[in-house]
């Protein structure tokens, strides 16, 4: 798990975090590191990614936190650092309600569903494979037909509540096709929870879009809390 926050950091694109982890890593013994990479990540997804806030401004801040466990303050020292960054549940709620993700995010889309799909897991027997073998998936596809081409097709495509995790294989054979079908051929063979919550849909408009993208935040507040 520690090990996955590590990589995670690299895709998510706040390299400084590793400052307070490396500082961590010196001193700390392995349950408070464990402590400060949850934090870390929870922030990371709280901050940067979700409310998109001043990249300096958290950059200042891991530095500071390094600092101060490497002076000798400690865990807690650090996670008031952390802490006085958290936004809101309200402005996670607002941030969220829009939250979209372009061709050149995959991978941090894919992080931020690999960590609600494990949050809906009571054991933790599956691990998901990588990237390669797991794909991005849109829902409502990113080139559909004409006919069935959303109005607001910019708005909505990238949205998070329009995407999930799929094997790499059934998101081939789903491509374009329409939500039927993929719920029928493909959706059905999954095994991700996040995936098969989309079987009980008969079809998928930019309303349900709007519903997941609620349901996701609920779920998000949950794994990445306030208080870190």
């Amino acid at each position: 798990e520690e090990r996955d926050i590590w990589l995670a950091i690299a895709t998510l694109r706040a390299q400084s975090g590793y400052a307070l982890l490396i500082a961590t890593n010196r001193s700390l013994d392995e349950a408070a590191r464990r402590r400060i990479a949850s934090a870390l990540f929870s922030l990371i997804l709280r901050y940067n990614i979700i409310s998109d806030r001043d990249r300096a401004r958290f950059e200042t801040t891991m530095f500071s936190a390094a600092k101060a466990i490497s002076d000798g303050g400690g865990e807690n020292a650090a996670l008031a650092l952390l802490r006085s960054l958290s936004p809101s549940d309200d402005d996670i709620r607002q941030s969220f309600a829009t939250l979209s993700f372009g061709r050149s995010q995959t991978g941090v889309a894919q992080v931020l569903l690999r960590a609600i799909e494990y949050k809906l897991r009571i054991t933790e027997e599956l691990i998901i494979a990588t990237p390669e073998k797991v794909h991005l998936e849109h829902i409502y596809p990113q080139r559909p037909p004409p006919e069935n081409r959303f109005a607001d097709h910019d708005e909505y495509v990238g949205r998070v509540g329009n995407l999930t995790l799929l094997d790499h294989r059934l998101n081939q054979e789903a491509q374009n096709s329409g939500f039927v079908d993929k719920r029928n051929h493909s959706y059905t063979d999954s095994a991700f929870y996040l995936t098969r919550e989309l079987l009980t849909k008969d079809a998928w408009t930019s309303a349900d879009i709007d519903e997941r993208q609620r349901h996701l935040c609920d779920l998000a507040l949950q794994v990445w809390p306030h208080d870190l």
